[in-house]
């Protein structure tokens, strides 16, 4: 099975990699840890900055951990943490 992932950027994050990204990856599931891995591949380094929590993943709208896992298509938005002023 395929997972379709579309990848859109906000903020800096759209700045450093563009607006979007459409991934394909050979999974029926995956952690967001290895999301971040697979990113990697297409040059989007984000794995230290979503560690150190200056990047947020959301998935489907839900901001989502290291552990927590996809399994079917849909929407992926990477941006900064949001700060209220």
């Amino acid at each position: 099975m395929t997972l379709n992932l579309k990848v859109k950027f906000f903020a800096s994050c759209k700045e450093k990699f563009g607006n979007e990204l459409d991934l394909k990856i050979e999974k029926s599931k995956l952690t967001v840890a290895e999301l971040v891995s697979e990113l990697e591949k297409n040059k989007i380094d984000i794995k230290n900055d979503f560690e150190n929590g200056n990047v947020i993943i959301s998935y489907d709208f839900e901001i989502m951990s290291n552990e927590d896992i996809i399994e079917k298509d849909g929407e992926l938005g990477i941006y900064p943490p949001v700060s209220g002023g």
